[in-house]
């Protein structure tokens, strides 16, 4: 798979929304991959933190509260590989609905500081096409751009290209069920700087609608190794032969044409 495939979602969807609220399925995952988790419920937000069996660590730029939806998207960066099957959403239990989409996104994205673009949710938008808000330009050509939508009566969303809808699930039995919420998240990789509006289309009128974009970093290639020196200790600290092997830890295998390390005195 390539960088900002799609390897696999988890859902979950109820008319009475317990704690945890989980999202299940079945996606192997990897160091560096990225994990998005968007949740939806009736009236106000009531989830404040989201774990997963492999026991990775997840972080929410920014809610959604209104009248009759809440939304919010955490996303993770893959410290601890394996099979995941369960993300749940720490929440309080009621009889309120509630949508949970998960998506995988194939890495290598960047260990740290991956997310870069994080807009406000945008509201006010009940009527097809539902553009989401632009990302502004971004911090580098290769990132991931992705779009997340919450909707009030539930109807499906449809990602239009170059978005490409990875999941969208609503709480009720059927489109458009009374009182059901939707969460859906689109995605697309980008391979300039400029601005992105991601947008989708969706049939019928929706009472009140939310829609968001962030953005997350490609990890890029290293630094040249000659620039990661550093912390390499000075010749003049390091005197003959018995040191050799501090100089192998420190230059990490960095040898001259005849095999003696560099700086050591005979």
């Amino acid at each position: 798979m390539a960088f900002g495939d799609l390897k696999g979602t988890l859902t979950g969807k109820t008319v009475s929304i317990t704690d945890p609220m989980p999202g299940t399925g079945s996606v192997s995952v990897a160091l560096q991959d990225l994990i998005l988790f968007m949740i939806s419920e009736t009236t106000g937000m009531t989830t404040v933190g989201v774990t997963d069996n492999l026991g990775n660590t997840y972080a929410s730029p920014n809610a959604y509260e209104g009248g009759n939806l809440s939304s919010v998207l955490y996303y993770s960066v893959v410290t601890i590989a394996g099979t995941l099957t369960t993300i749940n959403a720490n929440t309080t239990a009621s009889t309120r609905d509630a949508a949970v989409s998960a998506a995988v996104i194939e890495g290598p994205f960047a260990a740290s500081g991956a997310l870069d673009v994080a807009t406000a949710w945008a509201t006010g938008d009940t009527a097809s096409p539902y553009p989401c808000p632009a990302s502004g330009v971004l911090a580098q050509a290769d990132e991931l751009v992705v779009a997340c939508g919450g909707r009030y009566l539930g109807r499906a969303l449809v990602a239009t290209s170059p978005n490409l809808l990875a999941i969208g699930t609503f709480s009720g039995t059927t489109d458009g069920q009374s009182g059901s919420v939707l969460a859906a998240i689109g995605y697309q990789v980008v391979a300039s700087t400029s601005s992105v509006t991601p947008e989708f289309t969706g049939s019928g009128i929706t009472s009140e609608s939310t829609f968001a974009t962030f953005s997350f970093k490609k990890e890029l290639p290293g630094q040249p190794a000659a620039k990661r020196m550093g912390n390499i200790p000075h010749a003049s600290r390091i005197r003959g032969r018995g040191n050799n092997k501090m100089w192998r830890e420190a230059l990490s295998g960095l040898l001259v044409p005849d095999n003696r390390l560099i700086g050591v005195r005979a």
